[in-house]
């Protein structure tokens, strides 16, 4: 899911996309971190180590879980940033495009 994001993501986008329990999701990020995959940036930022390994993560899915996973970041990037859109504005038009929904990124 991290690697459908981008490369730097926050642990609210990432719970608010992923179907894992908070619990569960902090396990995984943890083990992660741990193995130096992601990097820490802050109390709730993330992102990965490299781009390569981010890389390799998200071409071992295939398309139709990408499609799936960038509609569900678009989702959880309007429901987090509701109040103020602007700012992601172009992540949100890109995740629907990446998602094979290019009527709802036209908006954005």
């Amino acid at each position: 899911m991290a690697a459908t994001i981008g490369p730097e993501f926050s642990f609210a986008l990432l719970a608010r996309t992923s179907d894992r329990d908070e619990d569960t999701l902090v396990r995984e990020l943890d083990e992660l971190w741990q193995r130096r995959i992601v990097r820490e940036h802050g109390a709730d930022a993330y992102d990965f180590s490299h781009d390569k390994l981010r890389e390799v993560a998200y071409s071992g899915m295939s398309a139709a879980r990408r499609r799936l996973l960038h509609r569900h970041t678009a989702r959880a990037l309007e429901t987090l940033h509701v109040s103020e859109l602007d700012p992601v504005c172009n992540q949100i038009a890109a995740h629907y495009e990446r998602a094979g929904l290019p009527e709802q990124a036209v908006p954005y």
